[in-house]
């Protein structure tokens, strides 16, 4: 068949024409995402990468009242349950589309060891730690049902988590907070600080090597803290009362107090630091050769109240003799003693700097005590941990959360992990552990009555969950 030159040029042009409208017709604009799990768990991140399509802009909401215009958001969930992520996009013609996908949250409490509970029972962690390679938490219990004694339990976990309970002690008076120490011959100590309605007093119980208690001791105006190992010595810390006897409104005063003892916890010297009109030490930290207590101070108002209460560092040399001290100003409201028994921590940056934390607040202070910043947390339970990372920043337990931050005290992430106390944060590699107090409920005919169990958790450094069963 022959074409004529005519012909094929109306060819060429309709050909032309078409692909010149082919290619001036707008691509479609398609809303696509993936994520790289539907099954988590609280708290782990979900990573999503986007593969839309001719889109101007994004709009992510993850269902928990949480949005994102980031092209690749990642996202973590406080809460368990079912969420749907839905993607809205603009196309260039302003036109929306969009697309969705649901995601399955698992609650964290599945990678959690929970201790039998009974009804009725109270119990609470007062301090958490290892012994000889095992972890060991220190308890404080009641039985609302039974009305047994109130008494603190010292509870040894082996390698499976499975208990071993030895009783310790009887308790008269309220507390939270709890120390052990371990002496050169096997032998322990704990120290249970309590308050009254008109101090804070201490209970001193001594254990040979097999936890048998050898003795106890109580003391209505000597609390100790805690204790740290200085050389081949023992170094204890809290306050001492001593009276007053100008002023008729409040006989007792406490001061800040140290007792230095040898290996085996027997007394060698002690130093009451009257520089300071009414203080106590809740925790001490050496800092190149020197060393730095960390606690607070208040005005007595009268037989269980206080005000004006300002946390407390005190500059001691090699010699643990005074330099020098500082207070600090605070949004932390307490006024009676009770809010003295709980945790009190310093701890050493990895940049040299310290960390103060407790009673709702954290701050950063240079070893010169100069404060660099302050960031307050409105805990609820005082009774909390920190640790600080050799890779840098720090984390630490609040009512509910478990938080990371850099060494300028930047919050990094945050862990809804459902603890309300919880005394120390222990490191074994990657791993943090802890013991932590969470509300529990049961039923006693028609009433639904609450109380608090405990339960033992893990993380690794970047607050991922890790299941202990």
């Amino acid at each position: 068949m022959k074409i004529n030159l005519k012909t094929l040029s109306l060819l060429l042009i309709l050909f032309y024409t078409s692909c010149s409208k082919e290619s001036n017709k707008a691509p479609e604009s398609i809303a696509c995402f993936n994520i790289n799990a539907t099954d988590v768990e609280v708290g782990e991140t979900v990573e999503i990468s986007n593969c839309s399509v001719e889109a101007t802009s994004y709009e992510f909401d993850f269902g928990n009242g949480i949005t994102s215009n980031d092209a690749n958001p990642n996202i973590s969930y406080e809460l368990p349950g079912e969420y749907t992520i839905i993607l809205r996009i603009t196309s260039p013609d302003g036109k929306v589309k969009s697309t969705s996908m649901v995601i399955n949250v698992n609650p964290i409490d599945n990678n959690y060891i929970h201790p039998p509970l009974i009804d009725g029972d109270y119990i609470l962690p007062t301090d958490f730690g290892i012994v000889d390679g095992k972890f060991y938490y220190i308890e404080r219990y009641s039985n609302s049902i039974s009305n047994e004694l109130r008494n603190f339990n010292y509870v040894e976990l082996d390698d499976s988590f499975n208990i071993t309970k030895r009783h310790l002690h009887d308790r008269y008076y309220n507390s939270s907070h709890t120390s052990l120490r371990l002496l050169n011959n096997g032998k322990k100590i704990i120290h249970t600080v309590e308050s009254m309605s008109d101090r804070i007093g201490s209970n001193e119980i001594w254990f040979d090597d097999e936890w048998t208690k050898e003795n106890a001791a109580y003391s209505s105006s000597k609390p100790i803290y805690g204790s740290i190992q200085a050389g081949t010595n023992l170094v204890f810390f809290g306050s001492k009362s001593v009276t007053d006897e100008q002023n008729e409104n409040f006989s007792y005063f406490r001061r800040p107090y140290l007792e230095i003892r040898d290996g085996l916890g027997q007394m060698k010297e002690f130093k009451v630091f009257n520089q300071i009109e009414q203080g106590f030490i809740g925790d001490l930290i050496e800092v190149d050769n020197n060393y730095i207590a960390f606690g607070g101070v208040s005005t007595p108002t009268g037989i269980n109240t206080f005000t004006d209460y300002k946390p407390l560092v005190i500059l001691l040399d090699s010699n643990f003799d005074f330099i020098s001290f500082k207070t600090f100003e605070t949004e932390i409201h307490i006024t009676n003693f009770n809010n003295l028994n709980d945790s009190f921590h310093i701890k050493k940056l990895s940049n040299g700097n310290l960390v103060l934390y407790s009673h709702d607040e954290f701050r950063i202070i240079n070893p010169e005590g100069e404060e660099q910043k302050m960031v307050s947390l409105s805990n609820v339970y005082h009774n909390q941990g920190i640790i600080c990372l050799e890779e840098g920043g720090f984390i630490l337990s609040t009512e509910d959360y478990l938080k990371k931050f850099d060494s300028n005290g930047n919050l990094l992430k945050s862990l809804r992990f459902n603890g309300k106390s919880t005394p120390q944060l222990i490191r074994k590699g990657n791993q943090l552990f802890f013991a932590s107090g969470y509300l529990s409920k049961y039923s006693r005919g028609s009433e639904e009555l609450s109380t608090y169990g405990i339960f033992i958790g893990s993380v690794n450094i970047d607050l991922k969950a890790i299941n202990l069963n």
